[in-house]
């Protein structure tokens, strides 16, 4: 019984011993094997580009556990040049990698021609009745001073008569009668110009309304450029199949 006891406990020491050298062999590979990764995340401007980490999709701001080493980030969107950069990435590191695109050179091509369409667009939709009513809110002005002016004449023109009517001095008379005969002429005058104001309103008022007519027609005809990038994210490959009894080719195409 002794005996059994003593081989028991050697070899359980033994176990013992043997684990602990394990262990000591062990752990630096498990450390290292625990540290031998990182964390990276990728944040793009603008936000809504497609993102590519060593070839593979990834979202924005997504945690990526990735091993040490250099990594390749890709990055691109609809209007922005394709944009690729590297990072390293260390052991237990933590590391955020910023990529900022810039507008490509057709898509700031584009926006130059869309500004060019806007603006002959709008000139030719609105600048001929924003000339008209200028033209209107002017000569509604000088129509209206001259309608109280005429208004003012005649009534000046009533009095005057009327005094001559009713006058008993000879000064007087010959006053009054001056007066009518003055009015009675700017009354006309204005008249005059009145009807040669409102002529001129009625054709100035249609010509504009035929000329808005034309160039809105003209701005309606003008083609709107447009912008249609093609994916600079995808991946195209052409493989060979070789069977016994089929050959053939395998195509690929990955976003």
């Amino acid at each position: 019984m002794k005996i059994f006891s003593h081989f028991a406990l050697d070899q359980y020491i033994w176990h013992v011993l043997t684990s602990a050298l394990l262990l000591m062999f062990l752990s630096p590979e498990l450390v290292f094997a625990q540290e031998s990764s990182g964390i990276a995340r990728v944040y793009t401007q603008p936000a809504q580009a497609v993102i590519k980490v060593n070839g593979e999709l990834v979202r924005y701001g997504e945690e990526l556990k990735l091993d040490t080493g250099v990594h390749k980030v890709e990055a691109w969107v609809e209007g922005y040049a394709f944009m690729s950069k590297e990072f390293r990435l260390t052991a237990g590191e933590f590391k955020t990698v910023r990529v900022k695109l810039l507008p490509s050179e057709e898509f700031s091509h584009y926006r130059k021609k869309l500004k060019l369409y806007k603006t002959q667009t709008a000139m030719l939709k609105f600048l001929p009745i924003a000339a008209y009513t200028g033209y209107a809110v002017i000569s509604l002005s000088k129509l209206q001073n001259l309608n109280d002016e005429a208004d003012d004449n005649f009534q000046l023109a009533t009095e005057a008569k009327s005094a001559y009517n009713n006058g008993f001095w000879l000064n007087d008379l010959e006053e009054n009668k001056a007066l009518y005969f003055q009015s009675k002429a700017d009354y006309e005058k204005n008249i005059k110009e009145l009807n040669k104001k409102r002529t001129e309103f009625a054709v100035v008022t249609g010509s504009a309304v035929i000329v808005s007519f034309l160039t809105w027609k003209a701005a309606m005809k003008l083609k709107k450029p447009l912008f249609k990038a093609e994916s600079q994210m995808h991946r195209f490959t052409c493989t060979p199949v070789l069977l016994p009894r089929n050959n053939g080719v395998h195509l690929t195409y990955e976003f």
